[in-house]
């Protein structure tokens, strides 16, 4: 099983797809909700129309397998940029595994 880890989800749309954005929305919720384990679990609710513009970003937890379902989820609508996110407390690990110590 993959490891669980914390991820920024950046995204973008077309204002002129907004409708077709909210009823996709409607439907991967009602998807999550039925397969809570199919996708990542929200850490900071969904932010969007970041400066009146048709973006916007998640912080999500979930296995890699989990992101891309939700990233597929919304093939042809949202086009996402996805970045790991560490905590502090995870770096020492992180770079005694990076540099084999």
């Amino acid at each position: 099983m993959s490891r669980i880890m914390r991820y920024a989800l950046y995204f973008e749309f077309d204002i002129k797809e907004a409708n077709e954005v909210f009823e996709r929305n409607d439907k991967i919720q009602a998807d999550k909700a039925k397969h809570p384990d199919k996708y990542p679990k929200d850490v900071f609710p969904p932010q969007g129309h970041l400066f009146g513009k048709p973006a916007g970003f998640y912080v999500v937890e979930g296995t890699p397998e989990q992101v891309f379902n939700f990233t597929q989820a919304w093939m042809g609508l949202k086009r996402f940029k996805v970045e790991p996110v560490t905590t502090a407390d995870e770096l020492p690990e992180m770079a005694r595994k990076a540099f084999n110590i």
